[in-house]
C-alpha cells in the first residue's frame, strides 16, 4: 500500500509538527534556543552600541588629529594660517595646553600627603580658545548651561572681579559640589553653581620630584556634560590665555587640534603633515586611543565566543530529545516506510523537528533580545532602584547603557542557531532513514 500522492509531501511538516508537540521536553528545547540567541543579541547590540559611542564621544572631545610640537612652537596666528595653506583639507586650528592641578576636598580619613582629613583630587585644566575650540570639538554642543552661552569662558562680572573663569564638568560638581556621589544632578542643582568660586591648585614641579602648589579661587561660568563620564570628572576648562599666566607657560601652546572637512582623509592627511612639519609630532584621535578601542573589540569578540556556547548547549538539547524521539517512534518510523515512504521522508521528518525547533527558538530569541535592547536602560534604573548598580558611570564612561540594533548582526545569529538546529537534528535523522523497516515493525 502506497501513501497517496497528496500526501507524499505533506506528512513531513505534519509528522514533524506533531512530534514537536508531542514531547515537552522539545519545549524545553525551543526554551534553550531563544535564550541563547536573545543573550547573544542583547551582548552583540550592547558591544556595537557601546564601540559606537566610545568612537563617537572620543572623536568629539579629541578632534581628528592632534600636533604636538618637538620644539619651540611659532606663534599661533603664523602656523593656524601656514597649516590651512599648505593643507587645504584642514577645516579648522585650535590651540591647546593641559596642566596637571589638584582640587582638595573633606574626606572621611586623614590623608598622608596633606596631614589632615583634606584630599587631593588630581586632574587636568584644558586651556583653549573658545572660538577656534568649538570649530575643531564638540564642546558647544556639550554645555549644559552658562552665564553666557555664547562665549561660557568669559563673564563681565568675573572680569571686572578680576577672576578667572572655568567650565566645570556635571559629573565634578554632582560628586565633590553637590555631593550625590552616583546620583543624577538637576540642571536647577547646576544653574545654583554657576557664578560661585571653586578653589584649584597649581602643581609645579620641583628639581627634586616634589611639586609646588598655588592656589586659585575661580569663577565658574559653566557646566558641560562631555558624554564621557571618567574623562569629564579629571577635566576643567580654562581660556588658554589665563591658564598660560596662573601656570607660567611660555609656549603659545602645548598641543595643536584639528579638525578635516573629511574624517576619511584622516591618514593621508596625517603623511602631509608629518612631512610638511617634521618638528611636529602627529596623531589622530584613533592613534591616541588605539589600545583603549582594541580593548572594546577584544571584548566584544571574547563575550560572542564565550556566550556562543549556549546556543551550542541548545543543539546538544535538541540532538538529544530527537534521538529519543527516533527511539520513541521506532513503529512510527517502520509503519511509514511500509506505506512507501522513501528514506528521504523519513529523514526530512526529523530534520524539520529539529528545524522547527530552531525556527521557534529564534524567533521568541529576537523578539526577547528586542524588547531587553529597547527597554535595558529601564532595566538598569530599577535595579539601582534596589541598589545594585551594574553600569556605573565611573566605571564605564556613560550614564546610560548604549545599544545599536543592526539586523545584519541578529541576521547572522539567527542563521547561525537555525544550522546549529539542523546539525543538531541532522544525526537522529540519518539514524531513523537507515533503520530497517520490518525491525521497526516489531520495535516494542
Amino acid at each position: 500500500m502506497a501513501l497517496p500522492s497528496s500526501f507524499r509531501t505533506g506528512y513531513r511538516l505534519f509528522l514533524s509538527w506533531r512530534y514537536l508537540r508531542s514531547r515537552l521536553v522539545n519545549l524545553i528545547s525551543v526554551g534553550g534556543v531563544m535564550s541563547g540567541v536573545a543573550v547573544l543579541i542583547i551582548v552583540v547590540c550592547i558591544m556595537d552600541g557601546f564601540q559606537e559611542r566610545v568612537r563617537r564621544v572620543t572623536r568629539g572631545n579629541l578632534s581628528d588629529i592632534t600636533m604636538t610640537p618637538r620644539e619651540d612652537p611659532a606663534p599661533f596666528p603664523a602656523f593656524e594660517q601656514k597649516i590651512k595653506e599648505v593643507e587645504p583639507r584642514v577645516r579648522a586650528v585650535s590651540p591647546l595646553i593641559k596642566i596637571p592641578v589638584g582640587y582638595f576636598y573633606e574626606s572621611n580619613r586623614r590623608s598622608q600627603l596633606t596631614g589632615s582629613n583634606r584630599e587631593l583630587f588630581l586632574m587636568e585644566a584644558v586651556g583653549i580658545d573658545w572660538e577656534r575650540e568649538k570649530q575643531v570639538s564638540d564642546i558647544a554642543r556639550h554645555v549644559k548651561t552658562a552665564v553666557n552661552p555664547d562665549r561660557p569662558l568669559y563673564d563681565a562680572v568675573a572680569q571686572e572681579r578680576e577672576k578667572k573663569t572655568v567650565l566645570i564638568s556635571r559629573r565634578f560638581a554632582e560628586k565633590f559640589l553637590l555631593g550625590k556621589g552616583r546620583g543624577s544632578a538637576t540642571p536647577e542643582e547646576l544653574t545654583a553653581l554657576l557664578a560661585t568660586d571653586l578653589s584649584i591648585a597649581i602643581l609645579n614641579e620641583r628639581a627634586d620630584g616634589t611639586y609646588a602648589e598655588r592656589t586659585y579661587n575661580l569663577w565658574v561660568t559653566g557646566v558641560y556634560e562631555g558624554e564621557d563620564v571618567q574623562q569629564d570628572i579629571n577635566r576643567l576648562y580654562l581660556d588658554i590665555a589665563q591658564l598660560r599666566q596662573m601656570a607660567n607657560v611660555e609656549h603659545p601652546y602645548l598641543d595643536v587640534r584639528v579638525k578635516l572637512k573629511d574624517y576619511r582623509d584622516a591618514k593621508s592627511v596625517k603623511t602631509s603633515l608629518k612631512g610638511r612639519f617634521p618638528s611636529f609630532s602627529v596623531f589622530t584621535w584613533e592613534d591616541i586611543q588605539r589600545d583603549f578601542l582594541q580593548a572594546v573589540e577584544s571584548e566584544k569578540v571574547l563575550l560572542i565566543i564565550v556566550l556562543s556556547f549556549i546556543v551550542l548547549l541548545g543543539g546538544f538539547i535538541i540532538l538529544a530529545t530527537l534521538t529519543l524521539t527516533v527511539v520513541e517512534k521506532t513503529r512510527d518510523i517502520g509503519i511509514l516506510s511500509a506505506l512507501g515512504a522513501p528514506k528521504t521522508g523519513v529523514l526530512s521528518v526529523f530534520l524539520w523537528t529539529g528545524l522547527w525547533i530552531g525556527i521557534i527558538g529564534s524567533a521568541l530569541g529576537v523578539g526577547l533580545g528586542r524588547l531587553f535592547v529597547d527597554n535595558v536602560n529601564w532595566v538598569k534604573d530599577r535595579l539601582e532602584d534596589i541598589g545594585l548598580y551594574v553600569f556605573p558611570p565611573d566605571i564605564y564612561r556613560f550614564r546610560e547603557v548604549p545599544t545599536i540594533w543592526d539586523w545584519k548582526s541578529v541576521g547572522v545569529i539567527v542563521v547561525g542557531s537555525l544550522l546549529m538546529a539542523f546539525f543538531a537534528g541532522l544525526i537522529p535523522a540519518l539514524r531513523a532513514a537507515r533503520m530497517d523497516p520490518v525491525r521497526a515493525l516489531r520495535h516494542e
